[in-house]
């Protein structure tokens, strides 16, 4: 019954003017404060935990984002808590012009 509940939406990252984009730099403390808020977390140790909020789908370091890419999947328990979210996560996200362009990380053994 408390999956009828759940309101899902995706996270948009493009501003306006870019079309193409890669994912530079992730807050990942503030991704988890934005779980906190939804309820999947606690702030405090009397606070319940509802293990049906969060977030998923989560976009990588170095993707390449096309305009209407989503950069993540928010599960929340009302239309106000998932716009406060996606604002969060937005905010988390840093996007930098052009295509990726990591280079794979190389270690010598030895």
């Amino acid at each position: 019954a408390w999956a009828r509940q759940l309101l899902q939406i995706s996270v948009i990252g493009l501003g306006a003017g870019m079309n193409l984009g890669v994912v530079g730099r992730i807050d990942v403390r503030g991704l988890g404060l934005a779980v906190v808020a939804l309820g999947g977390g606690r702030r405090r140790i009397d606070d319940a935990i509802d293990p049906a909020v969060g977030l998923e789908a989560l976009a990588p370091l170095g993707r390449t984002v096309r305009a209407g890419d989503a950069l993540a999947m928010i599960a929340a328990r009302s239309v106000d808590a998932a716009e406060r979210a996606a604002d969060a996560v937005a905010a988390c996200y840093i996007l930098e012009r052009g295509e990726a362009a990591l280079a794979p990380v190389i270690e010598r053994i030895g």
